[in-house]
């Protein structure tokens, strides 16, 4: 069955998927609006776009770290837990999708590995946002997400520091995607596994 999945049905879901989401979320804002949508440009605007642009210049320069600094950066803004992770996953649906896109073309995926983490994956982010939205108060919440980004933060930077060796097998590869799912649902940075290519 993997053989049968090309580049090409990867990417054109890929694309097909950020489509729908742009189709979506301009949909959702214009029913909400009642159809006359305002837009003020003013400070806090300032702010998230600062907020988005430090994340994503990180993210550029590391290869990750996009959630870790947008979520810390919307908490000290005072935005919630629940709209802090959805608007962090709502961007990287388009950041992180035109990176995959740009590895996918570069020949750096490995599709078994891909297909083993990724409905792993779904199925820990549905829960861990279904968790984040309806069961957790954000206020309970938000103490533990901190605490949780700042040791991403330190992880990240320790291992910036350390030379890793690839290692020849992965162990528990579904485990670690349903786990980095939930966990980057709920704090916008999850489990990250880099796999150096030789």
């Amino acid at each position: 069955m993997l053989e049968k999945i090309t580049l090409r049905h990867i990417t054109v879901s890929i694309v097909a998927l950020k489509v729908a989401m742009a189709i979506y979320l301009v949909l959702s804002v214009w029913s909400q609006t009642g159809g006359v949508a305002t837009f003020n440009f003013d400070w806090t605007f300032l702010a998230y776009l600062l907020t988005g642009f430090i994340a994503q210049l990180i993210d550029g320069a590391l290869g990750m770290a996009h959630g870790v600094t947008c979520t810390t950066l919307l908490f000290h803004f005072g935005v919630s837990p629940a709209v802090a992770t959805a608007s962090v996953h709502t961007t990287k649906v388009f950041t992180a999708g035109a990176s995959g896109l740009s590895h996918l073309y570069l020949g750096n995926v490995d599709r078994k590995l891909l297909l083993r983490l990724i409905l792993p994956g779904i199925l820990g982010a549905v829960i861990g946002a279904y968790m984040i939205s309806e069961v957790f108060d954000g206020k309970w919440i938000k103490p533990y997400v901190t605490m949780y980004l700042l040791f991403l933060g330190v992880l990240i930077l320790l291992k910036s520091f350390r030379s890793q060796r690839p290692k020849t097998e992965i162990k528990f590869v579904s485990l670690l995607g349903a786990f980095g799912g939930f966990f980057d649902s709920i704090g916008g940075g999850g489990v990250q596994h880099r796999k150096s290519r030789e």
